[in-house]
């Protein structure tokens, strides 16, 4: 056989595994969860690089694919302690149609947000306790479904994350449900939060046209549900974030927005949310530097501006901010200087609403998120002190 030959069919077989390797991979993804993928993944390609390593016929050749045996075999080893040493994560485990129906899609203006018309199944278990099992309906516009009501009446808007969007509860549940349905019919309401939001998406929706095209109705009053883990979403620290609207504020100039926190990142979206179920990249990527004080005035600059624009818009409506401490009384505090410099309507829900005794109001020790309890008690409040 000649050398031209020889390499052509070393390249081949090269080429012929790496596709094996990657196809074995995804299977892997698809089949098995956590830690589970990583230590699958790492051990095939740990045998394909050991496999090419013996049939090289160069010593350096041999070397270079010994090392990235080596290497993958670590990262893997290295994965596995990750997920060893934090046992909670592994214990916890979603089920359900959701991966099936492409429940989460990319968004030109959010950047992430729910597919509209679907019903998507979540199951959540701890250590095989089961938490919750709930079915999200999303309608025709991406929103969560709301109740039926009359012509006439207010119009509600609801912004936030998973707390506005109910997480872990049905439907019926969900605080946005239970103000339409207390006020008999009077109330039309409108439920844009969804999981991992922020007020940064609520301003990216009002600025660009995607409330207006959405809301049937004149909003007589927008509701905000504010959790200190908000400042670190808008500052974009959190990698389950990182595909979402992105704010600037200059020192002395106007807040702006710049694309999505990950226009600049080498990895395309999709490769960048798988590679975010890995412990390690979260941990070579992840931006752990303390908030500051420009974090913390960009985040109360991003509510003041949407408030304005809601107000500009339409004459008389009231925004109004519900603050949740969630054991972060020192930064909620922050918060709260800055809501007041900037003349921003807030309650604190667990003082306002009585639920200082979260036990009794969240989903479980294990998900601090609000129960249906919890937002039947917010929603009496709303009625009772914002909206009647």
């Amino acid at each position: 056989m000649s050398y031209r030959r020889l390499m052509r069919h070393r390249l081949l077989r090269v080429l012929l595994f790496l596709v094996l390797g990657a196809v074995a991979s995804y299977w892997i993804s698809t089949r098995l969860h956590k830690v589970e993928i990583w230590l699958g993944i790492g051990l095939v390609w740990t045998a394909f690089f050991t496999y090419l390593a013996i049939c090289a016929r160069n010593e350096l050749a041999r070397i270079a694919w010994i090392t990235l045996a080596l290497f993958i075999l670590c990262l893997s080893g290295y994965e596995t302690w990750l997920w060893l040493k934090n046992p909670m994560l592994l214990k916890v485990r979603y089920e359900g149609n959701f991966d099936d129906i492409g429940y989460f899609i990319d968004h030109p203006i959010l950047g992430k947000a729910p597919r509209p018309g679907v019903q998507a199944h979540f199951r959540k278990s701890v250590d095989g306790t089961l938490l919750y099992n709930v079915v999200y309906r999303i309608d025709g516009n991406g929103l969560r479904s709301a109740p039926p009501h009359d012509e006439a009446g207010s119009c509600v808007l609801f912004f936030g994350g998973s707390y506005t969007f109910g997480e872990g509860v049905e439907n019926e549940q969900t605080l946005p449900y239970r103000v339409g349905e207390l006020g008999d019919g009077s109330i039309q309401t409108y439920n844009f939060g969804f999981h991992g939001y922020g007020p940064h998406h609520m301003l990216a929706a009002v600025e660009e046209g995607l409330v207006d095209d959405i809301v049937a109705c004149r909003p007589t009053h927008i509701i905000y549900q504010a959790i200190p883990d908000h400042v670190r979403r808008t500052s974009g620290r959190l990698l389950s974030g990182f595909h979402a609207p992105r704010y600037l504020l200059p020192e002395n100039g106007a807040l702006y927005k710049k694309g999505f926190f990950d226009d600049e990142s080498l990895l395309p979206p999709g490769i960048r949310g798988f590679l975010n179920r890995s412990l390690v990249f979260r941990r070579l990527t992840a931006d752990k530097s303390p908030l500051n004080r420009y974090d913390l005035d960009r985040y109360a600059a991003i509510v003041a501006r949407a408030r304005d624009i809601f107000s500009a818009g339409n004459d008389g409506t009231s925004f109004t901010v519900l603050l949740w401490e969630d054991g972060n009384s020192k930064l909620v505090r922050e918060i709260a200087n800055r809501f007041l410099g900037h003349e921003i309507r807030f309650y604190p829900v667990e003082e306002s609403v009585g639920i200082s005794d979260r036990g009794k109001y969240r989903l479980s020790a294990e998900d601090p998120h609000p129960n249906a309890l919890a937002y039947d008690r917010i929603a009496r409040f709303l009625l009772d002190e914002v909206i009647n």
